[in-house]
């Protein structure tokens, strides 16, 4: 925030309260909130001085949710209208379907319309540069339609979001995006350090900085090592844990230069 962010994103209600709580005053819920504990919640939230709050929506009901919670509250809350850019996740179509959310945003009281939030998470794990952009000019173009049925109508549109830490270059660079949200190059992963840049070398720009501590427990000479972190400690959604090259092990002194980790079918992990 210290270097000129605008402002923090969430994927849960609970992240955002946490955001607010620990100072962070503009933040975006770029996911959809359902269900009146929840959204009684989100009116508290920005009903909290200082706090500039904004939701995801993609369907009618959810936003006459919102805004009839917002005017129990008699607080506002800023609307983002999810477009569906590709990662055929939340969202609707570009088209017809954004400028009736959007109409209905501006309509309705306790909500502001405030853009559109185009983001595509299958793309940020494309594994070569000139991929991922061709892959996020396909998003560019499908934000384009659903700006064109905006401005067709006379709708201004104030904010278009998205992007993340695998393609906000090209979001950034597209004269289209005016804000890309990029969060996990804060810590990285491995999933991460298999993108290669233009040059087509591995990604650097950002470094891992979060690392799971694990001690060797058990060991086959020659064979394998057991550590005590397994599928609770690090999942396994995107491949295996990788061990950190370099790294001291509790076995004396020796050193891990090159290493495998497997993961058997009952999710120990090995080296």
């Amino acid at each position: 925030m210290e270097l000129g962010a605008s402002g923090a994103c969430c994927q849960t209600l609970v992240e955002a309260e946490a955001m607010a709580a620990g100072g962070i005053k503009n933040i975006l819920i770029s996911n959809e909130v359902v269900g009146k504990g929840k959204l009684r919640r989100l009116a508290s939230l920005a009903r909290e001085a200082g706090v500039v709050l904004s939701v995801c929506v993609d369907s009618e009901g959810n936003l006459h949710d919102i805004s009839r919670v917002m005017q129990e509250f008699r607080a506002t809350v800023g609307i983002l209208i999810d477009v569906n850019v590709g990662g055929s996740r939340c969202g609707v179509a570009p088209g017809g379907a954004v400028l009736d959310l959007a109409k209905l945003a501006i309509e309705l009281p306790g909500v502001t319309f405030g853009g559109i939030h185009c983001y595509n998470g299958i793309n940020q794990h494309i594994r070569k540069a000139v991929d991922r952009g061709a892959a996020t000019a396909a998003v560019v173009e499908m934000t384009k339609q659903a700006l064109e049925e905006l401005t067709k109508a006379g709708i201004d549109c104030p904010l278009v979001t998205g992007g993340g830490t695998g393609t906000y270059v090209f979001e950034a660079g597209s004269e289209v995006f005016n804000e890309v949200q990029p969060g996990s190059y804060i810590f990285m992963d491995a999933d991460y350090g298999r993108n290669f840049d233009a040059e087509g070398k591995p990604v650097s720009e950002f470094e891992q900085t979060l690392f799971v501590l694990a001690t060797v427990i058990s060991v086959t000479e020659g064979v394998r090592a057991v550590v005590d972190a397994g599928m609770k400690a690090v999942s396994p959604d995107s491949g295996p844990p990788l061990v950190r090259l370099g790294a001291v092990v509790s076995l004396g002194l020796t050193r891990v230069q090159k290493a495998r980790v497997h993961c058997n079918q009952r999710g120990y992990f090995g080296v």
